[in-house]
């Protein structure tokens, strides 16, 4: 698909600012869009759907800059090939990735660019390169950019982030020294991102990705050996990376695993007992508002580890265990002045008919029964005190 269109800028000047406005269609540059459209919550549409999204919202960009472009669809990725005169990529690739969140936001997007260069052949080999390389979405996450220059740099640099990490790893494990062992991780991942912002050559995907990946097996192995059915168990390294937001994520991932296990050999630890009453009262205090998410970042966990303590903690899931104390309150609040109505909004219920529903299941009655009932057990109790122990 070819296009070369004319010039619609006017209203758009923003953007058209970072282009010159001369008509000398002499440069060639090239996109690279990666989309993860398993990652929607089923807003995202079919994969052609999907596709066909990101590339009428990319088009319409590349119209308002009067860049002229053809399109070629790949099986992981979709190529965009340019040809327009002066410009900055940098700008253009973060407006159409501004627009493509604005617009395509269920799903998760990267964009890897070219140099500019002066053939279609020259753009083609570095698009190809880049394609080759898309585990960088992997390990840094979506919703970023890629320059040609980054992901060539950093394939370039040979040295490992941690040269002897299995020994390493090891050495903590076999002493059992695990809050050791969180810091290590902590000053790997720093080592890891401070070497890409500060020196501007990264370490490779490669260096990374054995990293993350001998830290990751050797914590399994670990955890199986010693009897613990561990959150690791049913995990890839590329599966668990597509559930993680980026590199940070997998590394906090990997501590709470630590945490998680240093509960499960210490049942008893008092530690992990404070912990599940710090997050209970959390709950308490915000309970119309409280989801496994908000809880788990509060307090710096993973909403799986939160999901798991808390069904081993209280013998119940988290969503049941946060409706049971919602309608615990709602019972309590029927017996003031409240409307029912009322009830329902500061408990944060969707609706007035899903409380009732909610209420009626746990307790039998509707809220208005239920509080009918209390009114004729006051009026019928001559001396109320007297039952209170």
């Amino acid at each position: 698909m070819s296009r070369v269109v004319g010039n619609n800028a006017q209203n758009n000047k923003e953007i058209i600012d970072a282009f010159d406005e001369h008509k000398n269609f002499s440069q060639k540059a090239g996109l690279l869009i990666d989309h993860l459209p398993s990652q929607g919550d089923g807003n995202a549409g079919t994969g052609s759907e999907v596709r066909a999204g990101i590339c009428s919202v990319t088009g319409k960009i590349l119209e308002v800059c009067d860049i002229g472009y053809r399109m070629e669809d790949h099986p992981d990725c979709i190529y965009f090939f340019l040809t327009f005169g002066n410009y900055n990529m940098r700008v253009l690739v973060d407006t159409i990735k501004q627009q493509l969140f604005n617009q395509r936001e269920h799903v998760p997007v990267n964009i890897y660019y070219t140099d500019c260069l002066k053939s279609e052949e020259e753009v083609r080999t570095q698009l190809d390169y880049m394609a080759g390389h898309l585990v960088y979405s992997l390990i840094y996450g979506y919703w970023k950019r890629f320059p040609y220059s980054f992901i060539y740099d950093s394939e370039q640099n040979k040295e490992l982030p941690v040269p002897d990490a299995a020994a390493e790893i090891a050495a903590f494990l076999e002493r059992r020294d695990f809050p050791g062992l969180k810091q290590y991780i902590e000053g790997q991942e720093n080592q890891i991102m401070t070497w890409r912002h500060v020196s501007g050559v990264p370490f490779s995907s490669h260096g990374i990705y054995l990293f993350m990946e001998t830290l990751m097996y050797a914590l399994k192995i670990f955890f199986q050996a010693n009897s613990w059915r561990n959150p690791l168990d049913d995990l890839t390294l590329p599966g668990l990376l597509l559930e993680q937001r980026d590199i940070h994520d997998f590394f906090l991932f990997m501590e709470n695993c630590l945490t998680e296990y240093e509960a499960f050999i210490r049942p008893n630890m008092n530690g992990h007992k404070h912990l599940m009453d710090m997050m209970i009262l959390h709950i308490e205090q915000n309970l119309p508002t409280v989801t496994l998410a908000s809880l788990a970042e509060c307090f710096h966990l993973t909403s799986a580890y939160v999901s798991r303590a808390f069904k081993s903690y209280t013998g119940e899931n988290f969503s049941d265990f946060v409706t049971q104390r919602k309608l615990n309150r709602a019972a309590q609040m029927l017996t003031q002045d409240i409307s029912i109505r009322d009830i329902s909004v500061q408990l944060g219920y969707s609706s007035p008919a899903y409380f009732l529903a909610k209420f009626k299941e746990k307790y039998g009655m509707t809220p208005s029964s239920y509080r009918r009932r209390h009114l004729v057990h006051e009026l019928s109790d001559p001396n109320p005190s007297e039952n209170v122990h």
